[in-house]
């Protein structure tokens, strides 16, 4: 683990507002979730644009995971999950899955270079368009994705991937949104 990524997931684990576990097809606890993150962000007056950049980095990380999750029904210990932080003027969405080991490599390739344009917006819509002209999306929406996530919250893509046996591995994601993007 990175010490940014330890740095990231402390500060989301001190910070955090609202959770959701478990199945990311229960609608009813997904609508809570969101509701209860509503509730915080107009609390604390969140202005609108900022809202909805936490919220779509939210609802991508929440499809990433239904679309991409690996259900494991012998590892009970680990459950989907995705977490909101926030503090002052700076949200976290740490979203965590199942992921098969042997994606590992395509995922932190995909990350990695979706990285790259972090804090340069101009060259990743750049190479967003590239790559949706040149129709090179990869295996499934993952790639879209990483793009879409960053491109709503200009911070790079933190991860870290906990093995658990052979097939399985544990994938954390933090994305950072700030008001000031």
């Amino acid at each position: 683990m990175t010490e940014e990524f330890e740095n990231a997931k402390k500060w989301v684990e001190e910070n955090e507002i609202c959770r959701v576990e478990g199945d990311m097809e229960d609608k009813g606890k997904i609508k809570s979730f969101f509701q209860n993150l509503e509730n915080y962000l107009k609390e604390i007056g969140t202005e609108l644009t900022i809202m909805r950049k936490i919220f779509s980095v939210t609802v991508e990380i929440a499809l990433n995971i239904r679309s991409h999750g690996q259900q494991a029904e012998k590892m009970p210990n680990f459950q989907h999950k995705i977490t909101a932080s926030i503090f002052e003027n700076e949200c976290k969405i740490l979203g965590e899955n199942l992921v098969k080991s042997e994606a590992i490599e395509k995922i932190i390739e995909k990350i990695g270079n979706i990285n790259l344009y972090a804090y340069s917006p101009i060259k990743l819509k750049d190479a967003y368009k590239k790559m949706i002209s040149s129709g090179i999306l990869g295996e499934g929406r993952a790639g879209i994705v990483f793009f879409s996530i960053m491109l709503k919250s200009n911070h790079k893509i933190l991860y870290h991937f906990e093995p658990i046996d052979s097939e399985y591995s544990y994938f954390s994601m933090i994305v950072t949104v700030k008001e000031n993007n």
